[in-house]
């Protein structure tokens, strides 16, 4: 296999590793390096099974990075219903209205 290709080949699989680890900024700054050995791995001429290589494993990390996306809007959209979550009313055990959800905005002082 030809020096570029192998090279793309585990950066590919290291990017791989950083997005199932949750390093989403590591597998970005991965982009630029990417970038360059695509460039490069024209003047290389890659043999069939490294280009397969190359393909399968770039649809892979395309698909883990969509779905990374996908769970991070997820998360946005949970956290945003929930700050926008009115307060919720019930009773206490003493049968005084309780208001759950809702901070008085000043702070707490403990000694």
């Amino acid at each position: 296999m030809q020096r570029v290709a192998k090279r793309l080949i585990d950066l590919l699989d290291a990017e791989r590793k950083a997005v199932l680890a949750g390093d989403l900024p590591a597998a970005v700054a991965l982009t630029e390096r990417k970038e360059a050995l695509v460039a490069k791995l024209e003047g290389d001429k890659p043999d069939a099974n490294a280009v397969e290589a190359i393909r399968s494993r770039a649809t892979r990390n395309a698909a883990l990075l969509a779905a990374a996306l996908k769970g991070a809007q997820a998360a946005r959209e949970k956290v945003a219903a929930i700050l926008a979550a009115k307060p919720l009313k019930t009773y206490g055990s003493d049968g005084r209205s309780v208001t759950l959800g809702q901070s008085d905005g000043g702070f707490e002082r403990r000694a």
